[in-house]
């Protein structure tokens, strides 16, 4: 399980360098970080694990969230600003 949340970290992070606007954004935050997301689908296995490995993906899952998060809030404000730029100067 541990493989499969650093994969799809790295697939988030890929798809999240192809992003161009905020409306891309927010499918993408949907797409992996929400409720129905691909990390939520990959946290629900989690019940099924032995007792001794639930911490270490545990761990690894809040470490892959905030990693997803942190890049997510730091393209926002990079879009954001880039769209305020845009509206300013037209």
């Amino acid at each position: 399980m541990q493989e499969q949340l650093k994969s799809m970290e790295a697939e988030a992070l890929a798809r999240l360098a192809e992003v161009q606007d905020l409306t891309a954004l927010e499918e993408w935050r949907t797409g992996y970080l929400g409720r129905k997301g691909r990390l939520a689908q990959i946290l629900r296995g989690l019940g099924q694990l032995g007792r001794e490995d639930r911490p270490l993906v545990g761990k690894t899952a809040n470490e892959v969230k905030e990693a997803l998060e942190a890049a997510l809030h730091e393209l926002k404000a990079a879009l954001a600003q880039a769209e305020m730029e845009a509206a300013l100067a037209a």
